[in-house]
């Protein structure tokens, strides 16, 4: 087994990286097209931890939680000097809502600016119910992981990305981790690890057959 093959972990290497407060990379699949994100867990993450993921990621940082936390999102103090709260998208209404409440799309592009408030901008994620069993994303693998892994379930996502914007192939993603001896863990890998681990069936065919004989 290769360096970079070591790279690409389980789920409980995964947990435990980020109980440790260290970020690992999510990517969709094994595959050449697979898109990547630096992820840790709003519990654990310091710090250095997220200048680490804006400076080597690349991408637009954000800040993954259900509706329910979303409500009251709130940026720990050590870290406002450095990331202030943007525009936060809601996948399940497929809506963004923007800093002062205005549907802009022109204030979603400031977003993306270094200079855009002198900080680096957290776009809040309001993500799917379920998880990853009803959005194969990296938002809602960042949130499921940092529950399994006794947190709450909430998480920074930073995308990686190349010069001119284009996303690195697999191999790309290896060689990148091993780099900054990060662990990958694949979307695939997370969502098997759930319908092994979590009862999601209902048992619906005695019930049926005990009301076609009267039981």
């Amino acid at each position: 087994m290769t360096k970079s093959q070591n790279c690409v972990c389980s789920v409980q290497v995964a947990l435990d990286e980020l109980r440790a407060g260290r970020a690992l990379v999510i990517i969709d699949e094994e595959r050449a097209d697979s898109e990547g994100d630096l992820v840790a867990a709003a519990d654990t993450a310091s710090l250095d931890t997220l200048r680490f993921m804006v400076s080597t990621g690349g991408g637009l940082m954000c800040l993954a939680q259900p509706q329910a936390q979303l409500q009251n999102i709130k940026l720990p103090e050590t870290m406002t000097k450095e990331f202030t709260l943007g525009a936060s998208f809601n996948y399940e209404k497929k809506k963004a809502t923007f800093s002062g409440g205005q549907d802009n799309r022109g204030n979603y592009a400031r977003l993306g600016s270094q200079h855009y408030d002198e900080r680096h901008p957290v776009v809040p994620l309001c993500t799917r119910r379920h998880g990853v069993l009803a959005r194969r994303g990296h938002a809602e693998s960042i949130v499921d992981l940092a529950r399994l892994a006794g947190l709450s379930p909430s998480g920074f996502l930073c995308k990686i990305t190349k010069p001119g914007h284009s996303l690195p192939a697999r191999s790309a993603f290896t060689d990148w981790a091993e780099k900054y001896d990060l662990k990958i863990l694949t979307v695939s890998e997370l969502l098997k690890y759930r319908l092994s681990k979590e009862n999601h069936v209902r048992r619906t065919t005695e019930v049926e057959t005990a009301l076609a004989l009267n039981i």
